[in-house]
């Protein structure tokens, strides 16, 4: 069981409290030997759509995956870390630490567009490459790339929120949220000419097969045109790495299709957010 001492360095550097460097180093000697991308010894992996700082929700769906033998999860953006208003506070995290402990089960996360990002961005890198933000929960950055088998897997979180016009900078709305032209332009030159078997992402390139129907009808025009321009950048990533498979959160919708992009055949599996079966997916490495 995880006990308050374990847990208040990662509290301190949450806070920006007073010892800061102490607590990171406090916090980082607990992970310091831990591989959060080790193969599941399932060969499964239990991915999830947006959780919006849902605790109660985060918390059935890591002993589900308990339950069901999955050692891991991965949660793909909007996972609410920081937002006070959606819940993500201190004890959010706290709590689906300690679930995650007791199912033994590790937590990884992609960042959407419903992150406090420089909340998120205190805490530091870990020597494998990604963000502990607390001993079973872990932050993907943007174009992290890994291979599982031989397959390789890359993650690629940020959107813009549909809704921003009705939020405050530095509140609850951060311009961090999305991909940059630079940020794209990054992960398409590291590509390497080598194939994506999977790719997580937040938002969905523009050549996925979204119903349209379903997006927000109080939609601001300012927000539909961003939201757009960065489905096409993230297409532009898409072409680059060539996926076979992507697999999204964002858009609260759950579908699974095949079809011919501009970078050739590609499954496209989309997930719903928190509150239904529709939220969850199983993946076989």
């Amino acid at each position: 069981m995880i006990n308050d001492d374990e847990l208040q360095p990662w509290r301190q550097i949450g806070r920006g409290q007073a010892g800061w460097r102490e607590a990171v180093e406090r916090a980082l000697d607990q992970v310091a030997d831990v591989q959060p991308l080790d193969v599941p010894r399932s060969g499964r992996v239990l991915l999830a759509g947006d959780w919006h700082g849902d605790g109660g929700w985060a918390q059935r769906m890591l002993e589900r995956a308990g339950d069901d033998g999955l050692e891991l999860v991965i949660q793909l953006g909007d996972f609410g870390i920081g937002m006070a208003g959606m819940g993500g506070s201190e004890g959010y995290l706290d709590a689906i630490d300690a679930t995650a402990a007791r199912a033994g089960v590790r937590l990884l996360f992609l960042d959407g567009n419903h992150e406090n990002f420089p909340y998120l961005y205190r805490f530091p890198l870990h020597a494998t490459g990604l963000r502990p933000v607390r001993r079973h929960i872990w932050h993907i950055p943007r174009g992290f790339r890994w291979t599982w088998g031989e397959k390789t897997w890359q993650a690629v979180g940020g959107a813009t929120s549909t809704d921003r016009v009705h939020r405050r900078e530095g509140a609850d709305w951060w311009p961090e949220e999305a991909l940059t032209d630079d940020d794209a332009e990054s992960i398409a030159v590291a590509a390497r000419d080598e194939r994506v078997g999977v790719l997580l992402t937040h938002d969905a390139p523009r050549d996925a097969p979204l119903d349209s129907g379903r997006w927000p009808v109080d939609w601001a025009e300012v927000d539909r045109v961003l939201a757009e321009e960065h489905r096409d950048r993230l297409s532009r990533v898409c072409k680059a790495l060539r996926p076979r498979k992507v697999v999204h959160g964002h858009w609260h919708y759950r579908y699974q299709e095949t079809v011919e992009t501009t970078w050739g055949s590609c499954e496209f599996i989309g997930l719903h957010c928190n509150g239904g079966e529709a939220n969850v997916a199983t993946l076989t490495i």
